[in-house]
């Protein structure tokens, strides 16, 4: 996907931010907008923590599905170094861009980088994709009548969906040059995570 790709958000949190976007596009002020995936690193979400607590202590990740479809992530360094690039141009008023890692990566890509990163072995439960989806039905059934959102809910569902997005229009217009590798950033991430086991 890239910046001219149809947006379908699936949460009530997605909505309100493609709302905004269309919102600030109504005035007549300077804005850009920039689209990040799943943000990692240092002081990330605890649901993340958990993916890499589990590698660490349990030796063992679980996912639903097979592993082999596409994620786009983003290395929280890559993200400020795209953010940096943005605020010092003068000339990208009106735009919008698409800031991750230079790469999508499959899950499977994922744990086999972190298990290295460890140097440990990593076990791979894969539980079925329907147990995913009757999750996700009970996330919209509760979503829908009580206006709450289980964030572990919604991220076993996108870790079922394929998620890849195309950086070039960054690269070329800002130059965007998100040079930490999956690696570095899983490494920098554990070895935060050992000196702050509780997030």
């Amino acid at each position: 996907m890239n910046e001219e790709s149809e947006c379908k958000p699936i949460t009530f949190y997605g909505k309100t931010k493609l709302d905004a976007e269309e919102l600030i596009r109504k005035y007549n002020i300077p804005w850009i907008i920039f689209r990040a995936p799943v943000i990692y690193g240092p002081h990330q979400p605890e649901v993340l923590n958990r993916f890499f607590l589990d590698a660490m202590n349990k030796g063992k990740i679980y996912i639903f599905g097979h592993g082999d479809n596409l994620r786009s992530l983003c290395f929280v360094d890559n993200l400020t170094t795209g953010l940096v690039s943005l605020a010092n141009r003068a000339d990208i008023n009106g735009k919008t861009y698409i800031l991750s890692d230079n790469t999508p990566y499959t899950y499977n890509e994922i744990v086999k980088t972190a298990s290295e990163t460890i140097k440990q072995k990593v076990k791979v439960v894969q539980l079925p994709i329907f147990f995913g989806d009757m999750l996700w039905k009970m996330y919209r059934l509760i979503d829908n009548i009580f206006g709450l959102c289980f964030v572990e809910l919604y991220a076993i569902k996108k870790m079922q969906l394929q998620e890849a997005f195309d950086i070039t229009k960054a690269k070329k217009e800002i130059g965007y040059n998100p040079n930490v590798t999956l690696e570095a950033g899983i490494r920098n991430t554990i070895d935060w995570l050992k000196n702050n086991p509780k997030g």
